[in-house]
């Protein structure tokens, strides 16, 4: 073994050597998700919260374009 590697093993360990200096680093985790309220009675006219709750049929539709994928109905 050369001895760059055996030195760049004894630094890095052996998954450290030979990596690309100018990777990207990994993507941040998502960003908090939003929660909308569903209710028999709701409407499409309401926004989602606990007190103007959508209608089932509305937020499973996507209610209005408000909901992304992992935001809690």
């Amino acid at each position: 073994m050369h001895r760059s590697l055996v030195m760049c093993a004894a630094l890095f360990g052996t998954g450290g050597c030979g990596r690309n200096p100018s990777a990207p680093p990994p993507p941040p985790p998502p960003g908090t998700h939003v929660g909308y309220y569903v209710t028999t009675a709701g409407t499409s006219g309401g926004d989602g919260s606990n007190a103007s709750p959508w209608s089932l049929s509305y937020a499973l539709s996507g209610g209005g374009g408000q909901v992304s994928p992992g935001d809690t109905i």
